[in-house]
């Protein structure tokens, strides 16, 4: 491959299909070259460390991530990422630059895999983030708006809106969307490798899991950690926290009340409504209407202790 690039100046794109981390250096090296690289294979544990390597690299699998709740995850993941280049930038970027530096972070990125038709369709979603069209030469830009961005109108329902709403508040709050899937899987595996540090269960997991990436097994074991399902329970020699399950726990409800105490706080910093039928959207478990007040008494009752 090297020897092609070398004797063939003319081949400026490279196509790879292949999600097996070996490949990386030499993606890499083609990249050093001024090559662009597309990298093509399913998505897994693997292929995560790739794409890292790649120009853009396509999934071949999409279909095993339509779920609800992973493509929320998904969409949280990369409406995060936008926020975070424009902030770094602290100026207004053109859409191209905006995207451009997505895809360096993630070469993965794709906006129609989001349900989204064009990249300013996305962008327009993101509450924080304003888009215009310079009136001399009518390119579009995007910024980040000051202050805390009341909703828009837009062509969806009130409850979509509302949960989006509630999903901008939880980024605000340091509370990232997982699919349920990652977080009991991840579970699963920290029960069965107790006393470890975060970054050994975090390795473990990922020569466990078939399927994880090493992004949504983070994310869940933050989320465990914050919601209390993971506790200190010793110190390592070198001084790092060990981490186990706590015992006799229900994991989707625990889970439930840590994320609707951080929501119900965000929203009343924000004025923002609550809307149960609304909330249920965001929710792990399954609950009828007397259980699901019961969760919301626990959740305001997490909160207030928190805040007091």
């Amino acid at each position: 491959m090297i020897d092609y690039a070398h004797n063939l100046p003319g081949i400026q794109w490279f196509v790879l299909a292949t999600g097996d981390s070996d490949f990386s250096p030499l993606f890499r090296k083609l990249r050093e070259m001024g090559k662009e690289v597309i990298g093509v294979g399913p998505r897994s544990p693997l292929s995560e460390s790739v794409k890292t390597s790649c120009s853009k690299y396509l999934y071949t699998n999409t279909e095993q991530t339509t779920s609800k709740k992973a493509l929320r995850s998904n969409t949280d993941d990369a409406m995060d990422l936008a926020e975070k280049i424009l902030k770094a930038a602290d100026q207004t970027l053109p859409l191209s630059t905006l995207k451009n530096g997505m895809l360096s972070v993630d070469s993965a990125f794709n906006e129609h895999d989001l349900g989204y038709r064009s990249f300013i369709e996305f962008l327009k979603a993101i509450d924080s983030i304003e888009v215009a069209q310079d009136g001399k030469n009518k390119a579009w830009t995007a910024t980040l708006k000051t202050g805390n961005p009341a909703g828009e109108s837009r062509e969806e329902s009130l409850q979509d809106s509302l949960v989006r709403t509630y999903e901008r508040l939880l980024r605000k709050k340091q509370w990232r969307l997982t699919p349920s899937k990652a977080l009991n899987e991840v579970y699963q595996l920290a029960r069965n490798h107790p006393n470890l540090s975060k970054e050994r269960m975090a390795e473990e997991a990922r020569k466990h899991s078939q399927t994880l990436t090493g992004v949504e097994i983070n994310k869940a074991l933050t989320i465990l950690i914050r919601s209390r399902v993971l506790k200190v329970g010793d110190l390592s020699d070198s001084g790092e926290k060990l981490w186990s399950i706590a015992p006799e726990l229900n994991l989707a409800r625990t889970v439930d009340a840590a994320m609707l105490s951080r929501l119900f706080s965000a929203c009343r910093e924000n004025d923002t409504k609550i809307e149960k039928t609304a909330l249920r959207d965001l929710l792990y478990g399954k609950y009828d209407n007397g259980a699901l007040e019961q969760l919301i008494e626990q959740a305001s009752a997490l909160q207030e202790k928190a805040e007091a």
